[in-house]
């Protein structure tokens, strides 16, 4: 009768046990999709800034060489081209 007690009691507690692992898995895996998600919304938001940067050094470059075509030109009207692509 006390054998069956414990054997009870220690199937009891296995199984309950086993359901706190469960349910922490479960509840990792919830987390780690949530971070997953933001990651993705970091990554994305990093390649955005990329492009813009690449776009502004593409502009940037773009003024300095007309600013260059300017500073040696000599020429008033095509000083007046230069200005007028600005």
């Amino acid at each position: 009768m006390i054998k069956n007690k414990y054997q009870t009691v220690l199937v009891s507690s296995l199984v309950l046990i086993l359901l706190i692992v469960i349910a922490d898995v479960f509840y990792a895996l919830k987390r780690m999709t949530l971070i997953e998600g933001n990651l993705d919304a970091v990554v994305n938001e990093h390649i955005y800034h990329a492009a813009m940067v690449e776009k502004m050094i593409f502009h940037a470059r773009e003024r300095s060489l007309l600013l260059h075509q300017l500073a040696v030109t000599d020429d008033p009207f095509e000083q007046e081209k230069i200005k007028d692509a600005f």
